[in-house]
């Protein structure tokens, strides 16, 4: 017997189906992101938090930019808000597939909140982290 698939509509946001919304609990819980390409390097810009919540989709989209061919990511973090241990981890992970692809993935716009826990957590030491993102595209055109 032959299985057919459905096709599911169009769905929110995996955040605002869990009920993160605006008004329902905490703050909106939704990251987002933005894509631009300077020469061939992929410039990533996160606005809102980076949590158990949101980390998957963040991690999810630039894994599926990685697996097209990008190698060299500049994560601008200048509207990113709050970071968790799995904000954290999916950088890892987004870290490891472009290391092994002979790629590198930097930082910029850090908040303090966002330094602090990069500084406690040693991602200060492991990664390339620059103050705005002129230097860090400066820096990444040597």
């Amino acid at each position: 017997m032959r299985r057919v698939s459905r096709i599911q509509p169009n769905r929110a946001p995996k955040c605002l189906r869990q009920g993160h919304a605006k008004g329902q609990g905490k703050e909106n819980h939704c990251v987002k992101t933005k894509f631009a390409k300077k020469g061939d390097t992929l410039i990533v810009s996160v606005h809102g938090r980076l949590d158990a919540i949101t980390a998957p989709d963040f991690e999810s989209e630039c894994a599926g930019r990685i697996n097209g061919g990008e190698l060299f990511l500049i994560a601008d973090f200048s509207g990113l808000e709050y970071i968790s241990s799995a904000g954290l981890r999916s950088i890892l992970q987004i870290a490891k597939k472009l290391r092994q692809r002979k790629g590198d993935i930097t930082f910029c716009g850090l908040s303090s909140m966002v330094e602090n826990v990069f500084s406690i957590s040693g991602f200060a030491t492991m990664f390339s982290i620059h103050e705005s993102l002129d230097k860090a595209l400066l820096d990444r055109e040597r």
